[in-house]
């Protein structure tokens, strides 16, 4: 490392990726009416419908409601969680007609996969306190969806279908998971890595291969009557970084490595010939991973002797490098550090030089995160002054590309002043 250098960043400010959600164990599943009250709100009646020639369908209906939630995901979330809200309405009405006529099991699979996904879909836009009970009815209606889904054909629309429920069940019990630090664990998320896996060996099977989309910024999630190839490959990396997520919050280093190395061959699945910066940032995110795994476990001792005083941090320093550095533990860690930023620094760099600003503000930021980290364990004062100032021009590239200055994190605002 570096000599004195006021500017210089110090170990232990990380990075702002990894939230820890809240736990609720001790929640019982409710109907689905009573958690939405949606009987009473006028503002999600059902939604009538109409085709061309004025008929109406209620499936029809049901799958135009949902898909014009979905779409209004980026736009207007208010008018989401209306819509996701009226589709599940809709479902209730319906099931209660079917059942009274004794053809509760003639309901289509899509009907099933549309209920679960709303649900999925509230749990994340509401963040209710009962999210457990949104959750776990939504994996039972998907559930429903995949068991309806044994007469189907080899076509490609029922394997695209089929692939969209496995994914839709694994993101449930793998939220489900995050909820609970007791089934934060293998036990309880390889199989949700299974259901993806399935999923995306579907894709390839049924030759759907896809090309890099102009619109990188295009809806992961996005589901329409007319599912075009780019969509559903994105949905494939909507789940990669689903794991990835959960693999930032696992405090378990195992679960953290199974949910990378999952990732990362999933992404090898995903390769071809076209350069798709989309996946070489997944690859990095991944690198970018474990090189934090490897920084929290030097700032571990810092931390804890985090109250020096002022006038003893320069001896209090000098002494802790010294004990660090004969330890083999620390020189370890040091090492695998510094390996895995370097393959996230090379990757991200790789894009930004293909793209420029047209990349994705996330590229910025991570890789100025990736450069400043680097930079700590240079030694020499002008290598690692360089290493500051490329990570102060990507933090103000990502607000400029990003419109948003927030985009940096704000334990890092200090450090992009002093370069400014």
């Amino acid at each position: 490392m570096a000599g004195n250098n006021t500017k210089r960043r110090p170990m232990g400010l990380k990075s702002s990726m990894s939230k820890k959600p809240k736990t609720d164990e001790n929640e019982s599943v409710v109907d689905s009416s009573q958690m939405i009250n949606d009987y009473e709100d006028e503002r999600t009646a059902t939604i009538a419908l109409k085709s061309k020639d004025g008929a109406s369908d209620d499936f029809e209906d049901l799958e135009e409601i949902y898909n014009n939630a979905m779409e209004a995901l980026e736009s207007d979330q208010e008018q989401a969680i209306l819509l996701f809200q009226g589709a599940i309405h809709d479902c209730d009405r319906i099931i209660k007609i079917k059942d009274s006529e004794n053809q509760i099991l003639s309901l289509p699979t899509i009907f099933y996969y549309i209920y679960g996904m709303s649900l999925f879909k509230l749990s994340e836009l509401l963040d209710p306190e009962d999210s457990v009970e949104y959750l776990k009815l939504a994996s039972q209606r998907l559930n429903q969806a995949l068991d309806s889904t044994n007469n189907f054909k080899n076509i490609a629309s029922d394997i695209l279908l089929s692939s969209k429920i496995n994914i839709g069940i694994g993101k449930c019990d793998l939220s489900l998971s995050r909820l609970s630090e007791e089934s934060m664990n293998l036990k309880h998320v390889d199989p949700c890595l299974s259901k993806f896996s399935i999923a995306i060996e579907s894709h390839l099977k049924s030759n759907i291969h896809r090309k890099v989309p102009n619109d990188p910024k295009k809806d992961a999630d996005s589901d329409s009557g007319d599912i075009n190839k780019n969509t559903n490959i994105d949905q494939i990396y909507s789940v990669i970084d689903m794991v990835l997520t959960f693999a930032v919050i696992s405090h378990d280093f195992d679960l953290k490595l199974h949910c990378i190395s999952w990732s990362k061959n999933s992404l090898d699945l995903l390769k071809n010939d076209l350069f798709d910066p989309e996946r070489l940032f997944f690859l990095a995110k991944a690198d970018w991973i474990l090189a934090q795994h490897y920084l929290d476990s030097l700032d571990t001792g810092s931390e804890e002797d985090s109250d020096v005083d002022d006038d003893e941090d320069e001896e209090f320093e000098e002494k802790n490098k010294i004990s660090a550095f004969n330890d083999p533990e620390y020189e370890s860690n040091s090492t695998r550090a510094t390996e895995y930023l370097s393959s996230a620094e090379r990757i991200l760099t790789e894009i930004f030089e293909k793209e420029g600003e047209k990349s994705q503000p996330e590229v910025f930021t991570m890789l100025g995160e990736v450069l400043l980290n680097k930079g700590n364990f240079i030694s020499d004062n002008k290598e690692q002054e360089s290493y500051y100032k490329k990570s102060a021009k990507m933090f103000n590239l990502a607000q400029k590309v990003s419109g948003d200055d927030s985009i940096v994190p704000e334990h890092l605002l200090e450090f992009l002043q002093d370069y400014q």
